[in-house]
């Protein structure tokens, strides 16, 4: 979880640079706001609860789980770069 937590961030400040970049008539705000509001009515809710007891993790899990957040794609079908199309 902890590196899909990290791309995730890295979506946010990418998205947000975009922001500040914009020419001002983009309309990522309102979409924002928009898939906020969607997300609460399907009771979808990304904040981290705090943990109330210490918990007993497999080494192995715990590793197999790591590399599967380094192999999940942010972006599925399409590559973060312009002009590079997806190896199949």
């Amino acid at each position: 979880a902890h590196g899909i937590a990290c791309k995730l961030h890295s979506m946010r400040e990418e998205r947000e640079a975009a922001m500040v970049r914009s020419s001002g008539r983009d309309l990522v705000p309102i979409k924002a706001s928009v898939v906020d509001d969607e997300m609460d009515s399907l009771g979808i809710n990304f904040t981290v609860k705090g943990s109330r007891a210490r918990r007993t993790v497999l080494s192995d899990a715990y590793e197999a789980g790591s590399e599967a957040a380094q192999r999940f794609d942010i972006y599925p079908g399409l590559h973060h770069r312009r002009g590079r199309r997806p190896e199949r």
